[in-house]
């Protein structure tokens, strides 16, 4: 999980800092071995990675990736129960710049883009031969300007955390969805049977307190992320109800400009662009705008996301512990919940809730600056 306070100290997350999420070990892969099966169940067609990258067009975009379980850690209460799954804090997301062939070019080329409803992708991490992660998308999603087959990041070829030498990029997705060491790809009238697929990527109504007793056939495999924001400076560790008071020195800066900086990220799902990010310092009580930078991007293809800032003169900060929020909306004017007990759900999943942090401003810190 990257920390807090790196996420926001650039737009784009460097590479050795970015948040690693497997679900089973890192494969090592041959590069003079390795091929890329693309298929339907009928037909199977056979790329070495030279094919790839020397046959297509490369494509580039900026995206943010993030785990469904990002913000999990803060779903817990005791009213509810504890959710399953990593307790992550804000961390499990970044920001990056992939570089690829479009999935649709590769699809085309091959006739394949004129049947199926899905498109199933396999990794070559495995538990078994039988067993390996997987995922799918909507046809219609798949063949859109850009979902990539990657095999570069930051302008640098795929490290073995993060894909090499290939992997799926589904912008404005989970990043349950953007598989990485892809290895296989099918085109199918059903989603993908991976175990990833069709149980432990859904969100479970907030009555199931025991997910092996679910209907999952009920509920929708997670596509697209939903608007969520995070302060990530001041930065703490902790989240939800028991947020440690964090003890703040001002920067050089801060004091110079007497005023407390404050900083995070806000992003939405699908292509949504972050509309606005608003701090409050009274509980919700009263809302202030915070400075956005952002890409200027395509209608509805708007994936990366949205750096926040807020500034708080000194002579407004409380001399108390204090709570800062802040939540974000999308250009659909979808927002955020004011509290995680609404959307509880057992495996911790779209946690979108204001995010807190509480404060205690060194007060020496402050009279440098008067």
């Amino acid at each position: 999980e990257t920390k807090p306070s790196v996420l926001v100290s650039s737009f784009i997350t460097p590479v050795e800092q970015f948040f690693v999420r497997n679900h089973m070990h890192v494969p090592f892969v041959n590069i003079n071995e390795y091929k890329l099966e693309i298929g339907n169940g009928k037909s199977t067609h056979s790329l070495s990675f030279d094919d790839l990258t020397e046959k297509y067009q490369s494509h580039t975009i900026t995206s943010t990736l993030a785990c469904s379980g990002n913000r999990r850690g803060a779903m817990n209460n005791e009213e509810q129960g504890t959710i399953r799954g990593a307790p992550w804090y804000v961390g499990a997301i970044g920001n990056a710049r992939w570089t690829g062939v479009r999935l649709r070019d590769v699809l085309q080329s091959l006739g394949l883009d004129k049947e199926g409803k899905y498109v199933q992708f396999y990794g070559l991490d495995c538990e078994t031969p039988k067993r390996c992660y997987g995922g799918s998308i909507p046809i219609e999603k798949a063949l859109s300007d850009d979902v990539l087959i990657a095999y570069e990041m930051n302008n640098e070829s795929l490290t073995r955390d993060h894909g090499y030498p290939l992997r799926i990029i589904v912008p404005g997705s989970i990043g349950a969805r953007s598989v990485k060491w892809v290895n296989r790809i099918v085109v199918s009238d059903k989603e993908s049977d991976s175990p990833w697929q069709i149980f432990d990527y859904k969100l479970l109504p907030t009555s199931v307190k025991q997910p092996q007793k679910s209907d999952y056939d009920a509920a929708p495999a997670i596509q697209d992320l939903n608007v969520n924001s995070a302060i990530c400076y001041p930065s703490s560790n902790e989240d939800g109800n028991k947020v440690k008071i964090l003890s703040v020195q001002p920067n050089h800066n801060d004091i110079k400009n007497k005023k407390l900086t404050i900083k995070g990220y806000a992003l939405s799902g699908g292509g949504k662009q972050i509309q606005n990010v608003q701090v409050s310092l009274d509980h919700g009580k009263t809302w202030l705008e915070a400075e956005l930078e952002q890409l200027a991007e395509p209608h509805m293809r708007a994936w990366a996301w949205t750096l926040w800032t807020y500034h708080i003169p000194f002579d407004d900060l409380p001399s108390k512990p204090f709570d800062i929020i802040c939540r974000a909306t999308d250009t659909n004017e979808n927002s955020q919940p004011e509290s995680p007990v609404g959307i509880w759900n057992v495996l911790g999943h779209m946690n979108n809730a204001w995010h807190k942090i509480t404060l205690q401003i060194d007060e020496k810190c402050l009279k440098k600056g008067s």
